[in-house]
């Protein structure tokens, strides 16, 4: 199974990171799903600034690496959030008898 080079580019790319992750920040505040596609939206925005500071220059080489990568700090990302910020206590509701 080919992969597509183009594709391959793309996903090299740091704009690329940061538009999805500009993208999934938008998503977030629009529809609020407890800060889930946060996580994932600053996770893609530290993987462009990974690729675009060269943090991991000879490692960060393949689209696959590149995968793991974001995936790493999204999920890492979760956790901090999930962590940092309290669930939302529902208030007594005066229909509660």
């Amino acid at each position: 199974m080919e992969f597509d080079p183009q594709l391959n580019t793309l996903l090299l790319e740091a704009d690329f990171w940061y538009l999805v992750g500009i993208g999934l920040v938008i998503i977030e505040v629009i529809i609020g799903l407890e800060f889930f596609v946060l996580a994932f939206g600053i996770g893609a925005i530290l993987t462009g600034a990974t690729i675009d500071l060269s943090l991991l220059p000879s490692w960060l080489v393949y689209w696959e690496r590149t995968i793991l990568v974001f995936s790493v700090l999204s999920l890492a990302t979760l956790l901090v959030l999930k962590k940092l910020i309290p669930k939302g206590r529902a208030k007594k509701d005066i229909n509660d008898y």
